[in-house]
């Protein structure tokens, strides 16, 4: 059985077989619509390499101040930290809001260009009603916190919205035609 030896001869076991499916827990076995036991799963190993990463920069830092320039060992424990800790983060998110999360990628996938600007204003007033550069890190979060739900909450009505706008052009337009041709 050579490599271009046909089908049925010995040694060509697997040729024209589905792949095997990946075992549980590999990096490969996970999709974004991955069961909620995978996520789970996950979202526990995750979890211990924050609770130990977290610690062991605060030790590290008390041999040496943690410096991007350089990338020493405090910042890199540091960057796997905060890394670590997003992921279980997103992770958590997947595992308690499951197929929410994916209508409301698929919302904000739908509607961009309204979902954009909305941000844009929103960030806009933001930034003008308050002095977000002097903020306490707490109220920042806070604030954030705010932003993304006022964002996600215009993304899930956005279809809604949009039906609203459509009939209400639908109705002025006529209206503006005849002014704008008298």
């Amino acid at each position: 059985a050579g490599l271009g030896g046909s089908g049925g001869e010995a040694g060509d076991e697997g040729v024209g077989k589905p792949p095997a499916t990946p075992a549980e827990g590999d990096a490969a076995s996970l999709s974004p619509r991955g069961s909620r036991a995978r996520v789970r799963t996950m979202l526990v190993r995750t979890l211990y390499a924050v609770v130990l990463l977290w610690p062991l920069w605060g030790l590290s830092t008390t041999v040496q101040k943690t410096s991007r320039r350089l990338v020493n060992a405090p910042y890199v424990l540091l960057c796997l930290a905060v890394s670590f800790s997003m992921v279980d983060i997103l992770l958590l998110i997947d595992w308690l809001l499951g197929s929410a999360r994916i209508e409301l990628l698929e919302r904000i996938n739908a509607h961009q260009l309204p979902v954009f600007i909305f941000a844009n204003v929103l960030t806009g007033v933001v930034n003008l009603t308050m002095p977000t550069i002097h903020m306490e890190d707490t109220l920042a979060m806070v604030v954030l916190g705010a932003y993304a739900a006022a964002v996600s909450g215009f993304a899930w009505h956005a279809p809604a919205l949009a039906s609203r706008t459509t009939s209400l052009l639908a109705r002025v337009l006529p209206t503006v035609r005849q002014q704008m041709a008298g």
